[in-house]
């Protein structure tokens, strides 16, 4: 793929807010962080194929050592940790993203169920790396949902709310291309 400079320089913009939003923890009864409000607002203004590469840029910088996860996390032990499912569940959401606002348009409701349709691909790749690779024990979907699922929809839906809210904002004062 070839990207111009503009390209390059939206990218690296959504890829430094999805560090900045990764490293605010919002305290919860189970905390989290701002990451996804970033992901949606990043496909929502660039569009899936550079939320892809956005995506993809973020969790290679964290592999090999700069601290973009949460809690300044990085290496290849984050990607592997509690939250690695999830991380590795942005990249097939930015693509299933991009697969369904090319099918049926960039309409504000076609994004919309575009970004929750890609948010639940991140939540079953989270609840399955919970199953199968992260936890020492037999773990029972059901509470496999009940722990990575279940406690971030409404926190989830709320960042949803205010990406779309931005986003809106956003694209009547710039010009923002798709790739």
């Amino acid at each position: 793929m070839r990207l111009k400079i503009r390209a390059l320089c939206e990218i690296s913009i959504f890829v430094s807010l999805m560090t900045i939003c990764a490293w605010i923890t919002i305290p919860f009864a189970i905390p989290f962080t701002l990451q996804t409000f970033a992901f949606f607002l990043c496909c929502l203004c660039l569009g899936g194929k550079k939320a892809f590469v956005c995506t993809a840029v973020y969790i290679f910088l964290g592999i090999v050592g700069v601290p973009v996860f949460s809690s300044f996390g990085a290496g290849i032990g984050a990607v592997f940790g509690a939250s690695g499912g999830f991380l590795m569940g942005l990249l097939p959401s930015a693509l299933v993203y991009y697969v369904f606002t090319s099918l049926f348009g960039n309409k504000d409701i076609i994004k919309i169920f575009g970004c929750i349709l890609g948010l639940s691909i991140c939540y079953i790749s989270g609840a399955l790396w919970y199953i199968l690779v992260y936890s020492a024990e037999p773990v029972a979907v059901s509470k496999a949902i009940s722990i990575c699922i279940l406690p971030f929809i409404a926190p989830d839906t709320i960042k949803l709310f205010l990406a779309h809210l931005i986003y809106s904002r956003i694209r009547k004062t710039l010009s923002i291309k798709k790739l």
